[in-house]
C-alpha cells in the first residue's frame, strides 16, 4: 500500500471530516473511494465546469 500526502486548509479538512463522519466514513476511506470511483469513471466522478457567464442580449 502507498502513502499519499495532501496539503489542504485545516478548516476544509475539518468540514470534510465532519461530513464523512456523519456518513460513517473517515477521511482516508472517503479519499480512497474518490480514487476508486475516478478509476471506474476514467475521469473525475463529477462534472467540472467553468462559471456560467450571462449572455448579453
Amino acid at each position: 500500500m502507498a502513502l499519499l500526502q495532501v496539503r489542504i486548509d485545516e478548516n476544509e479538512k475539518e468540514q470534510a471530516s465532519s461530513i464523512f463522519k456523519a456518513l460513517g466514513l473517515d477521511l482516508s476511506t472517503a479519499v480512497r473511494m474518490f480514487i476508486c470511483k475516478s478509476i471506474i469513471e476514467k475521469g473525475l466522478p463529477f462534472d467540472v465546469k467553468t462559471e456560467n457567464k450571462k449572455e448579453e442580449n
